[in-house]
Parts: structure tokens; sequence; C-alpha cells
């Protein structure tokens, strides 16, 4: 693609840029088989970079490469309620801290993991795992 890159395809550049990323800076979480598929991924969105900026300007280059460094992919969650339920707006982060607060309880678990009713809420809110391993990820440990 030869000159001005136009601005729905500078951002899908920037979010294929921002994702290869993301996935060369987590591969130390995965197992080797995941691993086959992330490297997969990662020479596919390399590819497909190289395809979208062939024949860019250089100035135009320059400033996609800048913004490149400055973004960063979030996974945001809208809602977390049904149009069923009432609703009630809190701010993430306090959720999150209320959350990591209730599964300090969770050191030495005897509960079955899929029975635990803190463990389905936390998943149903959305709280990212503590652990890889263990009765369940938020497994704490005894410390």
């Amino acid at each position: 693609m030869a000159g001005y890159i136009n601005s729905n395809r500078r951002e899908v550049i920037y979010w294929a840029a921002a994702m290869q990323q993301y996935f060369n800076n987590q591969k130390e979480h995965y197992s080797k088989k995941s691993l086959t598929w992330l490297n997969s991924i990662t020479i596919s969105l390399d590819n497909f970079l190289q395809v979208e900026l062939k024949g860019a300007e250089q100035n135009e280059m320059r400033a996609i490469f800048n913004l490149i460094k400055r973004v960063t992919p979030k996974l945001i969650v809208d809602s977390l309620v049904t149009e069923d339920t009432q609703a009630i707006k809190v701010n993430r982060d306090m959720v999150f801290d209320f959350a990591e607060y209730a599964l300090e309880y969770c050191v030495n678990c005897k509960e079955n993991p899929t029975e635990c009713k803190l463990r389905k809420l936390a998943l149903e809110l959305g709280v990212p795992p503590y652990v890889e391993s263990g009765p369940c990820q938020y497994w704490r440990k005894e410390i």
C-alpha cells in the first residue's frame, strides 16, 4: 500500500502493533504448546504490519511508530449487570480492592473450588487471577 494511510487503517495498525507487543511480553506465562500459537500470532501480526506500512511516507511512518510506543491494549468491562438486576455505579478499582480483601480468606482453602461462592463472585466480577496453579486461581497459599 503506498502513500497515505487513512484513519481506519491507522487505528488497526496501532491495535495490531500494541497486541504484538502485549503478546511478546506475556510469553513466560504459557506452556510450550501455547507458545507455538502465540508465536504464530505475533508472526502474523508482524507480516500484517509490514504489508500495511509498505510504501507509506517517512513522516507518516515516524508518526505511527511514535504513537505505537504509547498505545497499550486494555480490557474494559462496560457492564457487569444484566437488565434484570438493579445496578449501581462503582469504580472498577474499588471493586478489585474489595475483592482482594475478601480473597485474603483463600488461605488453606478446604472448599471445593467449583462450589466456592467467593470464587464464583470473583469470576463474575472479572477479578484478575492471583495464581496460575493451585486449587483455584484465587488461592493465596499460606504466607
